[in-house]
């Protein structure tokens, strides 16, 4: 049996051996039924034959969402949420500067620790540390930001008016009613008098003063080219006794809360220190110095 299959696989294969080659189909024909071009060069310049028109299964289709003219952009959103990052930044910041600037006008700067200031302001220690870097750096923003305010307040009342006794009146009483608004920066402003030298912000400070005493030392000049102060004082023995008064003022208050900084006191203090208090004119050149 194997045998004749055998011979019988030789005989189909030598009877189609035998047969002439079949040609290759050329022209058309070669592309009978079928919408490709004949070569390449044809292929490029034919035209993009149309979908069929099947619509691909859900599990194919791309997830395309349907554009809301009112919806926000990207970039919109992004730009927002940056903001509210910087408005609770900020909000934290100042939480933390309230804070501090309680405890510290109340117990000082030696005697407030980090611990007391992250338990009043309601945060942890590094967020304390990254937007201020210690304790030391905490006290300095709030010695310049008071020290700020109090010069923006002495330049603000200036301004307003030209003479220089309309000007100390302005000055006295609006440092009056910063005292009256900011208690705290006034105990800030004690602690810092009593501390002195130990305070980390103490050289800040005196830099912060100096330019205090500067503004007023200009109108002292004013009033001493116009006569209204006597020469033998100097511009820095005026603006001492000036701003003397007007401390000596805001502690009596402290201690006596009935007596009231108003711009009345602020009058009569400016009134005292133009004109004195004694019934006759004194000669002062043996105490003053040039």
């Amino acid at each position: 049996m194997k045998r004749q299959s055998k011979n019988r696989h030789l005989q189909s294969r030598n009877s189609r051996s035998s047969e002439s080659p079949r040609e290759p189909q050329t022209g058309r024909s070669a592309y009978a039924g079928s919408s490709l071009p004949r070569d390449f060069d044809e292929w490029l310049q034919s035209e993009p034959e149309p979908l069929s028109g099947k619509v691909l299964s859900s599990r194919h289709q791309p997830n395309i969402q349907t554009y809301n003219r009112n919806e926000p952009s990207f970039s919109t959103k992004s730009k927002r949420m940056s903001i509210a990052r910087t408005n609770s930044g900020e909000q934290t910041r100042q939480q933390i500067l309230a804070a501090a600037l309680r405890l510290f006008a109340a117990h000082g700067y030696a005697g407030t620790s980090t611990h007391a200031i992250v338990a009043a302001s309601r945060v942890s220690k590094p967020v304390l540390y990254y937007y201020f870097g210690s304790k030391a750096g905490l006290f300095r923003v709030i010695v310049d930001d008071a020290e700020n305010q109090l010069l923006g307040v002495i330049l603000k009342s200036k301004a307003g008016v030209s003479d220089v006794r309309s000007q100390l009146e302005e000055i006295c009483a609006a440092m009056f009613q910063f005292a009256r608004e900011n208690p705290s920066a006034i105990g800030l402003a004690l602690e810092l008098t009593a501390a002195a030298r130990r305070c980390p912000a103490w050289e800040q400070c005196i830099g912060k003063i100096r330019r205090r005493h500067a503004v007023i030392g200009n109108i002292m000049e004013r009033g001493r080219n116009e006569g209204l102060f006597g020469q033998e004082f100097s511009n820095e023995q005026l603006v001492v006794g000036f701003l003397g008064l007007i401390h000596g003022h805001i502690l009596h208050s402290l201690c006596n809360p009935a007596r009231p900084l108003n711009r009345s006191a602020a009058e009569a203090m400016v009134f005292s220190f133009l004109n004195g208090t004694a019934d006759k004119p004194r000669n002062f050149s043996n105490y003053a110095t040039n």
